[in-house]
């Protein structure tokens, strides 16, 4: 069975992997599996960090037999990074307009933090 978290397709970068752990105990509540069958999870790509939270984090982690691990990569950091970075070479150059429309609302507060911080 393939789930469609609420971090998939366009709202990638919304969420978070806390939120993709909810997504992921509601289906295993749901689908009232036998106890005694294991549960295997299959991540691909940055679904592999999903897999690996959950097993320490999800509230019914104790279901899962075993995840597979397909292609694992971590987006979510790199993408953060680049338009971390992209937003100070903007500031630094007084472009604070384009600055605001490169990140999103959560990049926003904290590039605006760190900033305050280091104008103080």
């Amino acid at each position: 069975m393939q789930t469609l978290l609420r971090s998939s397709h366009s709202a990638y970068g919304a969420h978070s992997l806390e939120t993709d752990a909810e997504d992921l105990d509601k289906l295993i509540a749901a689908l009232e599996l036998d106890d005694t069958m294991p549960l295997l999870l299959m991540g691909h790509s940055t679904g592999c960090q999903d897999c690996v939270h959950y097993l320490k984090h999800g509230k019914l982690r104790e279901r899962v037999g075993g995840i597979i691990l397909q292609a694992p990569v971590s987006d979510r950091e790199s993408r953060v990074s680049r338009r971390i970075n992209q937003a100070s070479i903007l500031a630094t150059d007084g472009d604070l307009r384009r600055c605001f429309s490169v990140v999103g609302a959560r990049i926003k507060l904290a590039w605006s933090s760190e900033a305050s911080e280091r104008d103080g």
